[in-house]
């Protein structure tokens, strides 16, 4: 009997996410097609746990530490990635051993940033995928994207989440490169009231629902949402805000040197609870909730999904909004334009203007329009995020793979 080939998907952060969701639909993806797949992940909460059991995913925590390129990230910074990597190039040894040890076929990198584990797959014969969640940010020419492309020719193949990012990384053309678009599991939206304590509140029909998904995170755009609600509620508009995700209260707490390093969060999160503070005074408008493990049950109170980043990012709330029926607002960059098109399944406005995002959010007041953009929202979803057309993908790139 052929043995099955054996696949291991690397995944760097413990934490619920929309990386950590990603690497467990492709363990998914990979388990439907039949191969034997381990999920490798450093410390993950119980929260992730309990999403990958409930996956039925085989998953270790016991990896050695990731080799790891950390650039394209909240606190990016040159010289600290390659302060980084420089401190985690000495685990190559022992990741030679684990993945022999182990018979691993396929090595998948869940990220850009692990990219430098591709290069002990070659050396050792072992076929090895990158999937590049992120899109380039700065100059294609920064010295830290030339590493990264470099890290990343060592792959067998290398997989984008759209055109715009396959594109913009500039890879040589005789690398195997393939679109593979994040998917929704549908399976998820079932588990709402199962995984969650921190249940959604009573919903107010009157009243416009937004949902932002980032946390006190100042890349995320979290004082942008913050100041557009401000404006919204001084002109008497009827909304209400719920923030999911971490408030990052442990910054707070950082003595120098650190407190300087992380000065710019630590402004953010101090800015963003005075804002709170102060809409909230008369009437509570803005709802702090906090990490949740399973979002989809807050998606279902949203009238309409707001993603405020300050910088180029990856689109998942789109679709995951789309699969509900629900239309979303971005600010207006190239990278989008993919997952949303203007006046179709969203709205845009002019990224870092919080007046711009205060006059979009108003303008969603019209039930008639987020019912219609809402409903496009759903079809694009349907169309190229769902788990069967992300498996079909799946499966002619590793087809082309195995047989190259």
């Amino acid at each position: 009997m052929t043995r099955r080939k054996s696949v291991l998907i690397v995944h760097h952060f413990g934490g619920i996410g929309g990386g950590t969701t990603s690497a467990i639909d492709i363990a998914r993806m990979f388990k439907a097609l039949s191969y034997d797949v381990v999920l490798g992940i450093h410390e993950p909460s119980s929260d992730v746990r309990r999403l990958i059991h409930t996956a039925g995913i085989n998953y270790t925590d016991n990896i050695p530490r990731i080799i790891e390129f950390n650039y394209h990230n909240a606190t990016r910074g040159q010289v600290k990635a390659f302060v980084k990597y420089i401190s985690s190039y000495r685990y190559q040894k022992a990741w030679r051993r684990y993945l022999e040890t182990n018979n691993v076929d396929i090595l998948v990198l869940n990220s850009v940033i692990q990219s430098p584990l591709a290069e002990v797959a070659q050396k050792m014969g072992i076929k090895c995928m990158c999937f590049v969640r992120e899109t380039i940010c700065g100059s294609p020419n920064s010295v830290a994207n030339i590493v990264l492309r470099r890290f990343l020719e060592k792959n067998t193949a290398v997989v984008f989440l759209t055109e715009y990012d396959k594109k913009n990384w500039c890879l040589p053309n005789n690398l195997k490169t393939f679109v593979l678009p994040d998917i929704v599991d549908i399976n998820r939206f079932e588990l709402i009231n199962v995984l969650d304590d921190n249940k959604p509140l009573i919903k107010n029909n009157s009243t416009l629902h937004i949902l932002y998904l980032g946390g006190f995170s100042y890349s995320k755009g979290i004082t942008d949402i913050l100041r557009a609600i401000q404006i919204a509620t001084e002109k008497n508009v009827d909304v209400e805000l719920f923030i999911l995700g971490d408030h990052f209260d442990r910054f707070l707490t950082l003595k120098w040197p650190m407190s300087f390093l992380h000065r710019r969060d630590i402004r953010c999160i101090e800015e963003s609870d005075r804002i709170i503070s102060d809409v909230n005074k008369n009437k509570q408008v803005i709802y702090k909730i906090g990490p949740v493990s399973n979002p989809y049950e807050w998606y279902k109170i949203a009238d309409v999904v707001v993603f405020p980043v300050k910088e180029v990012h990856q689109a998942r709330p789109v679709y995951e909004a789309g699969y509900l029926s629900i239309p979303v607002i971005l600010p207006r960059y190239p990278n989008f334009n993919e997952a949303m098109k203007e006046n179709v399944n969203g709205l845009y406005y002019n990224p870092n203007d919080y007046v711009d995002l205060c006059n979009r959010i108003i303008e969603m007041r019209n039930e008639s329009l987020r019912k219609r953009l809402g409903l496009k929202n759903r079809c694009m979803t349907n169309a190229n995020h769902t788990f069967s057309v992300g498996l079909h993908i799946l499966e002619s790139i590793l087809n082309e793979i195995i047989l190259s």
